[in-house]
């Protein structure tokens, strides 16, 4: 907890919007984010079930199941957000090093773990973890060669809309279909975009 309210930090925020909601189109759905909600409050984060004739009254539409509302939402600056993961984990005790070219890795019969670098220096270490990006297929690690299937997320905006119109449409980072679809005012255009969030996603569709 202590490690994922250091670097959660605010101040890293680049953008913010007037909150996210997270729309349930069936029962499962509905009561996977009920669930979640425990999850939001345990890191101090707020959250709050809307039921059915709540979000209709917001949103105007009548097919939906409820929707988590989350007052606070925006995007953290990666640079910062990384930055701050480094200073945690040195707060922790740990030791950083960064700009290796990571080459082999290898497991030990007592345990440890054996990091090398194209340069042929070596660490060994009680374990390793493993952060995958969209690029992770590329790694010289035969199991995520075989077993990451990277996607990634495409977005469209509108063309600048009337401001009339615009002021019709609730202020809210939409998300719904466990994350699939995502959309929210920007500047005066609709951005339509997915993938945040996303559960199982079979590689057939997004590999």
């Amino acid at each position: 907890d202590r490690f994922i309210k250091y670097f959660s930090n605010s101040d890293w925020c680049e953008y913010s919007s007037m909150g996210g909601i997270r729309i349930a189109d069936s029962a499962a759905e509905a009561d996977r984010l009920k669930a979640s909600i425990k999850i939001y409050k345990h890191f101090n984060v707020e959250a709050a079930w809307l039921s059915e004739n709540s979000f209709r009254n917001i949103a105007g539409v009548r097919w939906s199941q409820g929707a988590i509302y989350i007052p606070k939402e925006g995007i953290f600056n990666p640079h910062y957000l990384v930055a701050g993961l480094v200073n945690a984990n040195r707060i922790l005790g740990n030791d950083v090093i960064s700009g290796v070219n990571f080459a082999h890795l290898e497991s030990l019969p007592n345990g440890k773990v054996l990091v090398s670098d194209i340069d042929g220096n070596v660490i060994q270490a009680n374990s390793v973890v493993i952060c995958l990006s969209a690029f992770s297929h590329h790694t010289p690690i035969k199991f995520l060669r075989e077993n990451v299937n990277s996607m990634r997320v495409q977005y469209i905006a509108t063309k600048k809309l009337n401001k009339d119109l615009v002021s019709e449409i609730p202020p809210y980072a939409f998300t719904m279909n466990s994350g699939e679809e995502y959309f929210r005012v920007h500047n005066d255009r609709i951005i339509f975009g997915g993938g945040n969030e996303l559960q199982e996603v079979p590689p057939k569709e997004y590999g």
